[in-house]
């Protein structure tokens, strides 16, 4: 296009100075096309840039490592071919803070909709934006273009790569053996109390089944029980980077992802009813949902998967033991970076707590005081898979 400026600009010098060294009519008549020329051009980018609607179609999922699918529509509504445009796109994986920059050319005949193939391909989970952030017309001949602003923009959910977590694991972090539990009752009975009964649905305890009113009614009736403080349990996701830390990266933001939801998915497979939290940036508050069914995890993957760290001058522990949905938890999962683990040493919380922690690299991978569990991302699997 730079090529085609030079001659157009020559061209337009050349016709000036005819007209100016010459009487001749062939210099006037060629002085007078170009600028007609130059004016056609210009009114004709004016135009279409207004005449094209941006339309995407996607699959709204992929797995991790599969091709994504992916159109960008280009539709022209004028009658007029539309020479070139040049389209930016900036796309952006909200878990892992990864941004990537696309361009792609086009030319669109008049009434008609011409489709870009997008192909898109993760190794980390994450809800990925994509946004058309600028449009660049040109004309027939490349002489001008305008650029206009364009906040079209979609998204697509790569989904992680969950895996069961190991029994003993599984065993090891529900374990209320040594735990104090006359200090979590000084807030709560120890058991649950009766509070009602409800027919059965997919998730619900099946050690809760009202055996004589299930024969009675021909359906399976359980009971409503208080949630007693020595059973309750909390995922606790970390969301904060805390002032003079620095970025996770990439393969250690998908890692604690997964093992997140991978020990929630795992719980749930052997009918241990929780809670999962963090501390919601956009939202300004701690988020604490009840999970009882694998099916309430499908729904929170969409705000999980566009959850992003972000600096602030308190961890997301500190946000919880501060916040009104703060509650004495019997036992806190507390999934986060190594950077990030030494928060909990601040509050004497009466909870008893696991610190599940991926970092980079470590040394020696162990498990401290039977309360940390370390990994890579390279051997989380292994790690959470055949816990020892």
């Amino acid at each position: 296009m730079v090529k085609s400026r030079i001659i157009g600009v020559l061209g337009l010098i050349f016709s000036v100075a005819l007209y100016i060294l010459s009487d001749s009519y062939l210099a006037i008549l060629l002085l007078v096309l170009m600028i007609i020329l130059d004016v056609f051009l210009c009114a004709y980018i004016i135009y279409i840039k207004n005449k094209v609607e941006i339309i995407f179609v996607s699959s709204g999922s992929m797995s991790k490592k599969e091709r994504g699918f992916l159109t960008v529509q280009v539709k022209n509504k004028s009658i007029i071919p539309i020479a070139k445009i040049k389209l930016y796109f900036r796309m952006h994986n909200h878990v892992t803070g990864e941004k990537n920059n696309e361009v792609f050319d086009v030319a669109v005949n008049g009434r008609t909709t011409e489709s870009i193939p997008f192909h898109l391909e993760s190794i980390y989970c994450g809800k990925i934006s994509i946004k058309l952030e600028n449009m660049q017309f040109y004309d027939f001949l490349g002489f001008f273009s305008t650029l206009v602003n364009s906040q079209e923009e979609t998204h697509i959910y790569v989904l992680p790569d969950t895996f069961p977590i190991a029994m003993n694991l599984i065993n090891h972090l529900i374990d209320h053996e040594d735990q104090d539990v006359d200090s979590l009752s000084k807030t709560r009975a120890n058991h649950g109390e009766l509070t009602g009964i409800k027919e059965y649905v997919i998730g619900d305890n099946l050690k809760q089944v009202h055996w004589k009113l299930t024969s009675k009614f021909d359906e399976m009736i359980v009971k409503e029980l208080t949630e007693s403080i020595d059973q309750s349990l909390l995922i606790l996701l970390e969301t904060s980077i805390v002032d003079g830390e620095v970025k996770d990266k990439s393969d250690v933001a998908d890692a604690i992802m997964e093992a997140y939801i991978s020990i929630s998915r795992s719980l749930i497979d052997n009918e241990q009813i929780h809670r999962i939290g963090w501390f919601d940036h956009e939202m300004n508050q701690t988020r604490i949902e009840h999970i009882s069914s694998h099916d309430q995890i499908t729904q929170l993957l969409p705000s999980l998967l566009t959850l992003t760290k972000q600096t602030d001058s308190y961890s997301t522990i500190d946000h919880y033991v501060q916040s009104i949905e703060y509650y004495p938890f019997a036992q806190i999962i507390y999934v986060t970076s190594g950077q990030a683990a030494g928060f909990i040493k601040k509050w004497d919380l009466p909870s008893d707590i696991t610190i599940i922690r991926c970092d980079e690299s470590v040394d020696h991978e162990y498990i401290s005081d039977a309360k940390e569990i370390v990994f890579t991302p390279v051997t989380m699997r292994s790690r959470l898979r055949e816990f020892r």
